[in-house]
Formats: C-alpha cells, sequence, structure tokens
C-alpha cells in the first residue's frame, strides 16, 4: 500500500492544536517501516509519501521541490510516471482562475491529480476527470487534510463510521454523493480545481464540464474521427514509456483498447482472468492468437480457508472499506502475482458509455429525448440488497428510491433530453463511484488506467447521436476502423462485432445460443463460480459472530439465522460481503492501528 497525507496550516487564530491528532500521526509515522516515508515541508503544507510494502512511494507520484525548498507539486495518479510533463497552472489566483487555465493544458494530464503549494501560500489540487485516483478531504479549524486513503484521516481524527453511507455500501456496495464511509471526511470531487488560502473557505471550479458539450450533435462518422485523433495522439505520448499490460475478454471496451495498441505498435502483453471454460477467456485466447500476442491466463485470485481473512485485512486498506473487501482480495492479489512492478495495466473502464449502457426504454419517458423515468432507472441500476428502513436502526432508517433519487439529483443535468441526462448520471455516479473506487484502490498498488479518460475522446463520445449508438453500433463501427480482423471474432453474450448487416446475419446463431443459456441459467441454478463455497463458508461464520460491533448502526439480527423483524441476511453472499468489510473497518478504527 502507498499513498500520501497533506496538511495545509490555515492560520486561524486563537485556535488549539488537537493534541490527539498529533499523537495519533506521530503514531503513524513511527509504525512505517525503514525507507517507507518521504516527508517535505513547503511553508504552510506538509507531505507525506508512504509506503507499507515493497512498491516504492513515488511509484504513480512525483514531487516537484522549488529551488531552496521553495513552492512544491506532487502529481499523483494513473500516468504520471509515464511523463515528465507538468502544468503551467498560475501560481496564485482563484480556482476559477486556474480552470480556465486547465482546460488549455490537462490534454495528456486527464488523469493526474496535482497538489500545488504556492509561492502566495495557498494550496491547489486539480483532481483528475472522473475520480480515477480519490483524494479525500478532511477540514479542521487549523488544518486541511488530504489524503489517498479515507481510512487513515478516519484513524488521525478518531471519526466513526457514518451511518448513511453505511447503509448505501450495504444496499449497492457503492458510496454515493462524494461521501466517504467515515465522518466528516469526503472525496474532492472530479474535473476541479480547488484553491484554500490560509484561513478563507475554500474555492472550486470545474474545468471540464459535461453540461456544455452539445449532446447529439455529431454524426457517427465525425464522432469516430475525433475519437481516433484524441486517442491517437494520446498513444503517441505513451509510446515508448512503458510497457503495457491491456485486459482481453470477449467484449467490446478490451477490442477497442487492443485495436488502439495494435494500430500505433505499442510495447504491451495482454492478459485475462478466469477458468479456460469461460467464454471471454476462450475469445480473448483466439484473438491473442490470430495476432500472436503474448498473452496469458491468469487463475483468480481466491485463496484458501485461511487465507481469506488476513486478505481482506490487506485489501481493506487498498479500498478503505469503501469496495467488497473479499472481492477486492482477489482483484489486489493478481495484480502483486501476476504484474511485474514496472508494468501499467490498461483497461476498458469509460469506454462504456459509447453503447447506452443506461439508455434503456424503461429509463425515458416516450423517447429518448424526452424525461427521464427515475422509478425505472433506480429499480435496474440502483436497486437495493437490503431494505434499509428495517435493517438500520430507526435514526438511521431511510426511504432507499427517495435517498438515491436525491443523490442522482446532485448531478443530474436537469432541461437536457433523457439520452444526455442518462449518459451524465452513468458517468458521474456509476462510473466515479463503483469503477473509480476499483481504480483508485488499483492505482495505489501500481499504475492502472483506461484510454478513455480523455477529454477530447469521451466528448466526441457523448456528442454522438443517441441514433447512431443504439445496438452498439458505435463500438461496432470503431472496431471496425481500428482494425477489420477485429471484427471477425465473437462478442460474448452472442452480440454483434462489426457493424455491418453480414456481422449481424454471422451473429444470429451465437446470440441464439446465448439466449439459450440465459434461459438455463433461469431455470437451473448456475454453477459456483470456483471458491465461492469458501468464501460463503467463512461469511456465514465471521459475520454472525463479529456484527455487534455495528450494533448503533444497523440491527445484528438481521445477519443470524432466522432474522429478524421478517429479514434474514444470513444466506445473502453479497450483504454477508459488504458486512464483513464495514465489521473490518470499523474493527480497524477500534483497534487504534492506523493504516
Amino acid at each position: 500500500m502507498k499513498g500520501f497525507l497533506a496538511g495545509y496550516l490555515r492560520g486561524a487564530k486563537n485556535v488549539p492544536e488537537n493534541p490527539e491528532w498529533n499523537r495519533r500521526l506521530t503514531a503513524w509515522e513511527a509504525g512505517l517501516h525503514e525507507g517507507g516515508l518521504k516527508k517535505s515541508v513547503s511553508g504552510p503544507f506538509t507531505l507525506w509519501l508512504y509506503s507499507r510494502s515493497i512498491v516504492p512511494c513515488e511509484s504513480n507520484q512525483r514531487l516537484i521541490v522549488g529551488a531552496g525548498g521553495g513552492a512544491m507539486h506532487l502529481y499523483a495518479g494513473p500516468r504520471v510516471d509515464l511523463s515528465q510533463e507538468t502544468l503551467p497552472l498560475p501560481s496564485a489566483g482563484t480556482a476559477a482562475e486556474a480552470a480556465r487555465d486547465a482546460r488549455l493544458f490537462t490534454r495528456g494530464m486527464e488523469t493526474a491529480v496535482l497538489i500545488a503549494a504556492r509561492a502566495d501560500g495557498s494550496l491547489l489540487v486539480k483532481t483528475d476527470l472522473l475520480n480515477s485516483l480519490y483524494v479525500y478531504v478532511l477540514e479542521t479549524p487549523t488544518h486541511v487534510w488530504l489524503s489517498t486513503s479515507s481510512l487513515l484521516l478516519a484513524h488521525l481524527a478518531g471519526a466513526g463510521i457514518d451511518a448513511v453511507p453505511a447503509a448505501e455500501f450495504l444496499a449497492t456496495g457503492s458510496i454515493y454523493g462524494n461521501r466517504s464511509l467515515y465522518q466528516n471526511i469526503s472525496t474532492l470531487k472530479p474535473s476541479r480545481m480547488y484553491v484554500w488560502k490560509g484561513a478563507a473557505a475554500r474555492s472550486e471550479a470545474e474545468y471540464w464540464r459535461i453540461g456544455e458539450i452539445a449532446f447529439g450533435s455529431l454524426g457517427i462518422d465525425k464522432a469516430l474521427e475525433q475519437m481516433l485523433i484524441a486517442i491517437d495522439e494520446d498513444c503517441k505520448r505513451l509510446k515508448g514509456l512503458g510497457r503495457y499490460v491491456f485486459d482481453l475478454t470477449g467484449g467490446y471496451d478490451s477490442r477497442c483498447n487492443l485495436g488502439f495498441a495494435l494500430r500505433n505498435r505499442l510495447d504491451f502483453r495482454t492478459t485475462v482472468s478466469g477458468p479456460e471454460s469461460d467464454e471471454d477467456v476462450r475469445v480473448a485466447a483466439a484473438i491473442a492468437a490470430h495476432y500472436r500476442l503474448k498473452h496469458t491466463r491468469v487463475e483468480s485470485g481466491q485463496r484458501d480457508a485461511g487465507g481469506i481473512g488476513p486478505g481482506a485485512a490487506a485489501a481493506l486498506v487498498y479500498a478503505d472499506g469503501e469496495y467488497d473487501a473479499i472481492e477486492y482480495t482477489k482483484i489486489m492479489d493478481i495484480h502483486a502475482r501476476d504484474f511485474a512492478p514496472t508494468e501499467i495495466s490498461v483497461h476498458g473502464s469509460t469506454a462504456d458509455v459509447m453503447r447506452n449502457y443506461f439508455l434503456h426504454p424503461s429509463f425515458y419517458k416516450g423517447s429518448p429525448t424526452g424525461d427521464v423515468d427515475f422509478a425505472g432507472l433506480i429499480a435496474k441500476r440502483f436497486p437495493p440488497s437490503v431494505d434499509v428502513r428495517r435493517l438500520m436502526r430507526p435514526a438511521h432508517a431511510f426511504d432507499w428510491a427517495a435517498h438515491i433519487r436525491e443523490r442522482i439529483g446532485q448531478y443530474d443535468l436537469e432541461g437536457r433530453p433523457a439520452f444526455a441526462r442518462l449518459d451524465n448520471i452513468y458517468l458521474r455516479i456509476r462510473m466515479q463511484f463503483w469503477q473509480g473506487r476499483i481504480a483508485s484502490a488499483t492505482n495505489r498498488i501500481h499504475g492502472s488506467f483506461t484510454p478513455w479518460n480523455n477529454i477530447d475522446a469521451l466528448s466526441a463520445v457523448l456528442a454522438c447521436k443517441w441514433e447512431d449508438k443504439r445496438s452498439h453500433m458505435l463500438s461496432r463501427a470503431l472496431l471496425s476502423r481500428l482494425h477489420p480482423g477485429l471484427t471477425g471474432f465473437p462478442i460474448a453474450g452472442g452480440n454483434v462485432a462489426g457493424p455491418g448487416a453480414l456481422d449481424t446475419a454471422m451473429a444470429l446463431p451465437r446470440k441464439a445460443v446465448a439466449f439459450a443459456a440465459k434461459v438455463r441459467n433461469k431455470l437451473l441454478k448456475p454453477p459456483p463460480r470456483p471458491g465461492a463455497e469458501l468464501d460463503s463458508a467463512f461469511l456465514r461464520k465471521e459475520v454472525p459472530a463479529r456484527i455487534g460491533i455495528l450494533q448503533d448502526i444497523l440491527d445484528p439480527q438481521a445477519f443470524q439465522a432466522g432474522g429478524v423483524n421478517g429479514i434474514d441476511y444470513s444466506g445473502n453472499a453479497k450483504v454477508l460481503a459488504r458486512a464483513y468489510t464495514l465489521i473490518a473497518a470499523a474493527e480497524s478504527l477500534a483497534s487504534g492501528r492506523a493504516p
């Protein structure tokens, strides 16, 4: 685990220092291994780069200190170790002024987080485009504290678990609204410039505004042209700077990434995770063999029964208790075991916005140009796995549909047609709070990014007419433009690979097989994934025994056999895993040992 902690002295007068914070900070520093901490000071700004493993503190983090210990800039997040570019931002001024400048200079730096102690004594922070690296903030009367770890900030502040995010996490596995799992600690928003100066309140401004995009203004050919230009240019920046490992599955997004890698002759290999019987694995192997790629299939990170608990404890500190620790153990183990320290993982997140993932008939009223049907959207894309009104203690219970509607409203583009609003909701909620949480945790292990966090490419996708994205047409047409051979392999689930009528006809038999498999799985319980029984047995034992630590927030009886008030989650594997993650987070705070 690596990350940073930054403290900015606000200069507030007649406010005493918090001795408990200082005591905990000193204990945390002493607990890091030798060579695992680098501390720098610039005026009112203090920065700690830390690591508790063999991963260097500097991996994915680049510190630049001015002559004589002057102005200090930290660049962190995906790709910052692949480039020596810097952002020529103003040395003083407001967040709005910085945002205006950033719009001219963020090409190629979209995934970078910047924290700058400036010459005028102010602190400037630039977040990345879609929160590929979470930056948490805690503001006290004396300091502004920033970190990649909400769990670390919670330990230092003596904070407890916040009941509302805990309920969201139990219900969906995500935490919404730029909240963290912990009281008074939040994430900074994506695509923002923030400025703190002395005791004044912070100012913030967006440098990329989705609402300003001309949704539906580009035909498919123009959108494809802009996407190709943008990502080809990006590949030129990346070429020769690293060894890349591309996720390769049977789907559209990883295949589009592969097309750009082939087209631009990057130095890369490919990998896929899963059993040999898996359709994604079979398709990926066929593509790799055709293009003579260096390709590996990796087993999942499933541990034996004795390793599940230790694995979850390690995973907890990467994802801060804000992602299923049992599931993240598998992701963590794959990245730690099957990647060389200098290899960069490339995945397809964000590319699926090309496929109208949220543009479903039950999500809009009348037509995609009409109004959003929030009831349908919430029922299909944000359904709760628990009844929070009956599971949570009365003081913390709330109506789920009304709550998630309010969360969506914080990001909604009211007044726009449904197709634009749904794309925005997808990016600002699902991507930011689910895929973003996974990406942020993985970037604390080693470099991991998606080519689609590119302002110009993503803007072109959003501006493409919704009609041209139906039936995955934009992805299909892109594959054909990138390399015609990529459409010659089946897409998982029987979807069409290429843009032509012949491609559609060739996919029909596979579509029929995929449909039959779905029917079979509904009628007959599909076999569990490898290791699922081990996880379930572990959770059925551990959660009821330890759930009492959360009794002030929720009713522990709901996780005992027989349940309470008509609800029984003792056999629900997803809910048990999330409950276990919350238990582990609460126990970590109670231990007093900061990560």
